[in-house]
């Protein structure tokens, strides 16, 4: 197989979502020798904010000298970006080549399978720590057979209930999974449950607690990743410089800015209420128009009405997932709602020129990760 067809064969997988929990993944983990413990680790769970908190620590550790490997998801453009070695990503020659050995395990799904490759790359190619980005949850995620050096929990808000619960005790239940005895776990400010301090009292896990950062978002996630930081550098060479400077990192497209396009992954309603506090914070006053595109297991009338509360206009637009909702479904919550101020565009490519030609002042691109490639191509190419 090319590396097309290794890459599409992984993606049928995507939805293979097993009941039973982790036993199957552990045992052929296990089978496969050290890959997941041949390295020291650091483990990073939460509904917003751990993406950015795991560059920002990333970053900080390569600046220290270290090789450093980092598993993170979803991928805005390539695969290859969910695996990289400081900051250069997985060659797509070593993912056709090792990716078909996996798949002969029938059981697991896309994001076992990509974790097992994450697992085997880092140590062959002889890192000194690995940062890892749960994929969704914690306590059932794959990434959770790790014993890290710390973990991070950065915040518990309502996303992916039909797999984590209803209820945000039942969230941070699954968020505290990611704790291990003994090992140091720092909280971020919403994450203090008890749940997830009962965890740490049986597991006799010494607890940091992070305060909450007033003003921009961002802050609250360097905060987060500068007090785990702290932790590793009775481990590592890593001065306070190397954090300082480490921590100054972001993503692309959280609060990304382009001229007068903003790009941000806001996909769940704790997102969307950061995304309008940092955009109130930086353009006060300003007008602005979003174009947004969602997932259908997200909570898109509550999204929707953030938004459409404070943007002049919304330009709906179908993500390219396999779990989008339909331009027709988004329209008739918002209609539902007696909000008239959208149209809808029938590509991401349209509702960005609309957006761009309408719209005086900001132009926000927000809801799901899948429209972000088209969105920043069309951006890019005009």
């Amino acid at each position: 197989m090319n590396y097309i067809q290794v890459i599409q064969e992984l993606f049928s997988r995507r939805h293979c979502i097993r009941e039973g929990g982790l036993h199957p993944f552990y045992q052929i983990a296990k089978s496969r020798g050290s890959s997941y413990s041949g390295y020291p680790s650091v483990h990073i769970a939460g509904t917003n904010g751990k993406g950015s908190v795991s560059l920002k620590m990333a970053r900080a550790l390569e600046l220290a000298g270290l090789k450093v490997g980092l598993f993170t998801s979803p991928h805005l453009e390539s695969f290859c970006e969910r695996i990289t070695i400081n900051g250069s990503q997985i060659p797509e020659e070593i993912v056709r080549q090792k990716l078909p050995l996996l798949f002969k395990y029938k059981e697991l799904c896309f994001f076992e399978l990509a974790t097992l490759l994450a697992f085997d790359y880092f140590l062959e190619e002889n890192v000194d720590i690995v940062v890892f980005e749960a994929g969704m949850g914690g306590l059932e995620d794959a990434t959770n057979v790790i014993t890290p050096l710390v973990s991070v929990i950065t915040s518990i808000a309502k996303d992916h209930e039909e797999f984590l619960g209803s209820t945000l005790d039942e969230i941070a239940y699954q968020k505290g999974g990611i704790i291990k005895p003994g090992v140091p776990v720092v909280l971020g400010p919403s994450s203090d449950y008890p749940c997830i301090q009962e965890k740490t009292w049986l597991c006799r896990s010494p607890v940091y607690q992070v305060a909450a950062q007033p003003g921009f978002y961002d802050l609250e996630n360097s905060a987060v990743a500068k007090e785990a930081l702290k932790i590793l550098q009775c481990h590592f060479p890593l001065t306070d410089a190397h954090i300082e400077e480490g921590i100054k990192n972001r993503p692309p497209c959280r609060f990304e800015c382009q001229g007068r396009v903003i790009f941000d992954v806001a996909h769940n309603v704790a997102g969307f209420q950061r995304l309008m506090e940092a955009i109130a914070l930086h353009y006060p006053g300003q007008s602005w128009s979003a174009v947004v595109g969602m997932s259908a297991d997200k909570d898109i009338r509550s999204c929707l009405k953030l938004l459409a509360a404070k943007a002049a206009h919304l330009y709906l637009v179908p993500s390219p997932s396999v779990k989008a909702i339909a331009l027709g479904e988004m329209s008739q919550l918002l209609q539902n709602e007696g909000i008239l101020h959208f149209s809808p565009k029938p590509s991401i490519q349209e509702g960005v020129k609309a957006a761009l030609e309408a719209t005086d002042g900001l132009v926000v691109i927000c809801g799901s990760f899948y429209i972000m490639q088209e969105a920043r191509q069309e951006i890019f190419r005009i």
